[in-house]
């Protein structure tokens, strides 16, 4: 298993969050899409699943 990031974002909490968005946008995305796939090979549609997420 990876170890947990560990990212420094400051005091500001909008600061904190563009950080934090910017960062793991991609994995975020990459994880959505491995569950969608899962969802369709059990026989949901992804729009489906999209609108009951």
């Amino acid at each position: 298993m990876p170890e947990m990031e560990i990212l420094n974002l400051g005091a500001d909490a909008h600061e904190r969050g563009l950080v934090h968005g910017r960062h793991f946008a991609k994995k975020v995305a990459e994880n959505v899409e491995i569950y969608l796939r899962r969802f369709e090979l059990a026989g949901s549609d992804r729009p489906a699943s999209l609108l009951a997420a």
